[in-house]
């Protein structure tokens, strides 16, 4: 079976390298629009933006998979796996967010905006210190801004701006395969309420990697992998 990593905003494919490495077994870890190789969409994409991208290319593949995402990535992968049905036969969220309030959204909205006239840089302080408070972990610092330095600010607004409204609720809902969510313990980004409803609307399993921020599965990917595996080996 073919595990799929959907990135988080501001993050690229290399944010699962350890974590894949420690899980084992394969892995495809694609690029959103503008990250890497990948062209920018014609404008800032949505979910269903995504999904039209990404569904095919793993349908494609005639390959039973699991689905897995970090954050926005998550909501990502939700959407995919509505799409894809029995293809799919696990959903891991990391960090997961049920939807982007209208209060997140224009916090989303003002750093698209920051990005877009100064560069990745105009935020790249922000970003880093949101996603790594509290967590003295220099090395994956250092890397992760390695990585979002590589991102244009235009690229890193699209995607920001993009996701501004989405809802990955009815996606959920149409969901036939069994859903892991591993919620960062020391994330200060997402509210608890993302996990709640998200567990009242599929009957989620729940374990949490407690010294994980919002960039879990790069912050901590030994209790990311030591979270994922036994579901992978369940399926």
């Amino acid at each position: 079976m073919l595990l799929v990593q959907i990135h988080a905003l501001g993050a690229t494919p290399a944010m699962w390298e350890e974590a894949s490495g420690l899980l084992g077994g394969e892995t495809l870890s694609p690029a959103l629009f503008g990250i890497g190789d990948v062209p920018r969409h014609g404008g800032p994409p949505g979910l269903e933006d995504h999904a039209d991208f990404l569904a095919p290319v793993i349908a494609a593949l005639g390959r039973l998979v699991v689905m897995s995402g970090c954050a926005i990535g998550g909501m990502v992968a939700a959407a995919v796996a509505a799409r894809l049905g029995a293809q799919v036969r696990g959903l891991v969220l990391a960090n997961p967010i049920l939807r982007i309030t209208e209060p997140a959204g224009e916090a989303l909205r003002a750093r698209a905006a920051r990005a877009r006239a100064g560069g990745i840089g105009a935020i790249e302080e922000e970003v880093l210190d949101r996603a790594f408070d509290g967590l003295e972990i220099p090395a994956q610092r250092a890397a992760f801004g390695r990585h979002l330095r590589g991102i244009s600010g235009d690229a890193y607004a699209d995607l920001a701006e993009g996701i501004f409204g989405a809802d990955i609720g009815a996606a959920l809902e149409r969901l036939t395969c069994p859903v892991l969510l591993v919620p960062g313990g020391r994330d200060v980004v997402l509210p608890g309420w993302h996990v709640d409803e998200i567990v009242a609307l599929t009957g989620a399993e729940v374990r949490p990697a407690p010294s994980g921020g919002h960039f879990m599965p790069q912050q901590a990917p030994e209790e990311y992998a030591a979270a994922v595996a036994p579901f992978l080996g369940r399926l």
